[in-house]
């Protein structure tokens, strides 16, 4: 089982946040299945419902009747709910899987945290900063088992980059690059539609301001707009950044920009260039990220890594990595012929919703709990902010605010609706 290192731990602030206590031992034999609860089965909730259904599915949520019976076509003895609050309320979980839109994230992850019922929530952890830090400290309280669903952090590839890093495989590293095409973009608020009958548009807003119901959110493209997603950088940063922050162990960043086109008021952008200032395990690290149509080509070309649509540069003082999901090149050729592929450090994971399975069971620590990945995910959710105010931010991760900057703190949590605050 992979072990996020102690340091880190101290580091955030929320040392043991994962600890699982003794009893689970006796709670759950290895023969028994575990009780779970899907929230959002459609989309990547199939996928993440697929990734536990060999434990016992007690109950199936969503708010669109037609995920929701395609779901229980394959699982005919889950309860159905539309309202996931009903179905916390009523049954009684070894934990919940939760895959819904950002914008309903945190609501039920708070909920069932604060009645120690082990999370798996979907990536980016939240909507805003302050559901990210209201989740980590649910989380650190709780002590139960918590997983990001960053899938790919459970590959090969990732593990074996982080060894060749931290064995100082290109030396010391100041410099991390990291170039995804994904464009999740959108202008203006999009024309009002009549709402479908198979979804409960009430439900699907959840605790978000009431907005009237366009075609344009449901199923996917909801991540085009602010109102509800963050764009392609919400969507995809906590998947290549998370190779940085983990073999480096990065914290909170202390300087955050970002540049792109002309903020609109209502969509996520098209491009975005963003740099973080942020102290690693050995030195400060600057990392920057070129999304959608910026991508970084007269560089790729330099160094002939043009041939990674997407990818992850570091850049250390023996030599450079780059590296994508599958794959991974040390540059440049003199360095690489000489590397010195060092022993499995890293412990190999089972499966990314294994480990969280087996966390229930064992109390075991896994490899994306909250006070881990809420990092990440908020260093992600300011790059946004900076994008949307126009500038860099000073971030007092110690305050949970930005120096001096009304505007920007004002966009780092939002109004809930009546009903869905506990």
């Amino acid at each position: 089982m992979i072990r996020v290192s102690r340091r880190h731990f101290l580091a955030a602030g929320l040392a043991g946040a994962a600890a699982l206590s003794f009893p689970s031992f006796l709670r759950f034999p290895r023969g028994d299945k575990l009780r779970l609860g899907v929230i959002g089965v459609g989309n990547r909730g199939a996928d993440n419902l697929a990734g536990v259904e060999h434990e016992h599915i007690a109950a199936l949520c969503d708010v669109d009747a037609n995920f929701l019976n395609g779901a229980a076509k394959r699982h005919p003895d889950a309860k159905l709910y539309r309202d996931w609050r009903h179905m916390l309320a009523e049954q009684k979980l070894d934990g919940v899987v939760i895959s819904t839109p950002d914008h309903t994230h945190a609501a039920p992850t708070l909920w069932a945290l604060r009645r120690k019922i082990p999370v798996y929530l979907e990536k980016p952890l939240t909507h805003t900063v302050a559901e990210c830090r209201a989740v980590m400290a649910a989380a650190a309280v709780a002590a139960v088992a918590t997983q990001m669903g960053t899938q790919i952090h459970a590959g090969e590839n990732y593990h074996a980059v982080v060894d060749l890093l931290r064995a100082g495989a290109i030396g010391k590293i100041t410099r991390v690059t990291a170039w995804v095409g994904t464009d999740w973009s959108a202008t203006g608020t999009p024309a009002a539609s009549s709402v479908p009958a198979n979804l409960n548009y009430d439900l699907w807003l959840g605790p978000e301001a009431e907005v009237p119901f366009s075609a344009a959110y449901h199923p996917a493209a909801w991540r085009r707009y602010w109102h509800f997603g963050g764009g392609g950088l919400a969507d995809m940063a906590c998947h290549w950044l998370d190779l940085a922050w983990w073999a480096l162990e990065l914290g909170s960043p202390h300087s955050i920009s970002a540049a792109g086109p002309l903020p609109d008021a209502a969509g996520a952008p098209a491009w975005t260039r963003c740099e973080w200032r942020v102290h690693g395990r050995e030195s400060e690290v600057t990392v920057l990220w070129h999304g959608g149509s910026d991508r970084p080509t007269p560089r790729l070309r330099a160094i002939s890594c043009d041939d990674f649509d997407n990818g992850i540069l570091f850049e250390g003082d023996k030599g450079m990595l780059v590296a994508d999901y599958g794959r991974y090149r040390v540059l440049p050729e003199a360095v690489s012929k000489n590397i010195v592929i060092p022993a499995p450090h890293v412990p190999r994971s089972p499966g990314h919703h294994k480990e969280w399975l087996e966390a229930i069971r064992t109390g075991a620590v896994t490899s994306c709990p909250f006070s881990y990945s809420g990092k990440l995910t908020e260093a992600v959710l300011l790059a946004n902010v900076a994008f949307r105010t126009q500038r860099t931010l000073a971030w007092d991760a110690v305050a949970g605010r930005c120096r001096d900057d009304d505007e920007a703190n004002a966009l780092l949590s939002r109004p809930v609706r009546s009903g869905w605050r506990e």
